[in-house]
């Protein structure tokens, strides 16, 4: 399958950063091919099976949201006030305690969470439990084996390295996971489950530890009175802080700390709409920048973050970091805002050589939005403003055109999803 993409606006994301106003991409099966301006090179068309005008249409790298909660879509309706952290994770287990409807439906959950992302132009997820659900829509996933001391995943603290084990066999063969070990949150953490942590980490070097750190002050106090020190500390003196290690929210680290993330080069995942919403603050997304911190974007769940669009996330992270702060030493730029939910994310989650931007040898995954005709700047304008994405490819694949979904039936998918909600409503 070989498909020409012409008359396109291209924002490669490439090392140079370059743009080109008008160009093509050649997709050979599930590769980029070439990429180049229009002058530099005329292609027979009859070397395609397909051919796409681009025309008024801006080409972006497909977008990376690293870190997103898939089964938590089907609480949106459980909460109609504003909950702190911890009044939402006891809500949801018990929930979870009072019908199994929920775990019994979380392939209609995921699939429904999986659909309205893809739409939203996310082609790269990092979550828990994605693998079965991802490969079956073919989204390029980073799958993490969940220990979490609740009632919902309690399976998953029994025998764990063999559990492990067994699942990294699974998502070896998969073409579009890649596995990972996430631990929600550190301040569940016990001697017994960090051995086995520190076991899996030895036999599987080369895999992501996904570990919630410092979300609330309530969770950094609680680390600090258990273990004497802070979530960081606490890492770095248990070997578990390097390249491999992604820290979600982080929001009550603190300057030592960051200088012990920089050296060691862990990243750390941004939620901004997830942390206003039910944390008790947020990161200074500027200072992680100014310390050279490996950053991303993220939406983390529908019900703490409100959208699926990590687009609209960048788009909410400029105005707060920029505009809300009133920073009088430079805002932070569209292109680095860009950066982050592409090939920073890319490089975050270890993928950089795969995907996060449009070069040769690179994975196909793009997406379309239209674009404006006075726009001046288009970074700017994507960033800016609330985008409709008008069409993703992943691997070469077509899966939205023109705002309509071509994977799977989008409205079967909604309607099992809404009888589910109120299946479990009646439930309890």
């Amino acid at each position: 399958m070989r498909i020409l993409i012409k008359n396109a606006f291209i924002i490669t994301q490439n090392k140079k950063r370059e743009n080109i106003s008008k160009g093509f991409i050649i997709v050979k099966n599930n590769k980029f091919e070439d990429i180049g301006s229009e002058d530099y090179r005329k292609e027979d068309t009859k070397k395609f099976d397909k051919i796409i005008d681009a025309r008024n249409l801006v080409v972006l790298p497909g977008l990376i949201n690293s870190h997103v909660h898939l089964g938590e879509s089907i609480f949106e309706d459980f909460f109609t006030e504003k909950h702190d952290l911890e009044s939402y994770l006891k809500i949801t287990d018990e929930l979870s305690k009072k019908t199994d409807l929920i775990e019994k439906g979380r392939k209609i959950i995921a699939e429904y969470s999986l659909l309205n992302l893809i739409k939203n132009g996310t082609t790269t997820i990092c979550g828990g439990r994605t693998f079965n659900f991802a490969d079956r829509l073919g989204i390029r996933n980073v799958s993490g084996y969940m220990l979490m001391n609740s009632f919902k995943l309690k399976n998953f603290l029994i025998d764990i390295e063999n559990n492990f084990k067994r699942e990294y066999k699974k998502i070896e063969k998969s073409k579009f996971s890649y596995p990972a070990l996430f631990v929600h949150s550190l301040n569940t953490i016990d001697q017994s489950l960090l051995k086995n942590v520190k076991r899996i980490l030895k036999r599987y070097p080369k895999i992501r530890l996904i570990l919630h750190v410092a979300e609330t002050k309530k969770q950094e106090q609680e680390i600090k009175n258990k273990f004497r020190r802070s979530s960081i500390a606490f890492v770095y003196r248990n070997k578990l802080l390097n390249k491999n290690t992604i820290l979600v929210h982080g929001n009550w680290i603190n300057d030592s700390d960051l200088k012990i993330i920089e050296k060691n080069g862990a990243s750390i995942v941004h939620c901004l709409s997830s942390n206003l919403n039910v944390a008790d603050k947020t990161l200074d997304l500027k200072k992680m920048i100014k310390n050279k911190i490996s950053l991303c974007l993220a939406t983390d769940g529908l019900v703490t973050s409100g959208t699926f669009s990590v687009l609209d996330e960048a788009g909410k992270c400029f105005i707060y970091h920029n505009q809300k702060l009133k920073l009088h030493d430079g805002s932070i730029p569209f292109q680095k805002i860009l950066d982050l939910i592409t090939i920073k994310a890319a490089k975050v989650l270890g993928l950089d050589n795969v995907v996060g931007s449009i070069e040769k040898g690179k994975k196909a995954d793009l997406i379309f939005i239209k674009k404006e005709a006075d726009s001046e700047n288009i970074i700017d304008e994507i960033i800016k403003r609330k985008k409709r994405i008008f069409g993703v490819i992943i691997d070469g694949k077509i899966k939205v055109w023109n705002n309509c979904t071509l994977m799977i039936d989008e409205k079967k998918v909604e309607k099992m999803f809404r009888t589910l909600k109120k299946r479990i409503k009646e439930s309890i």
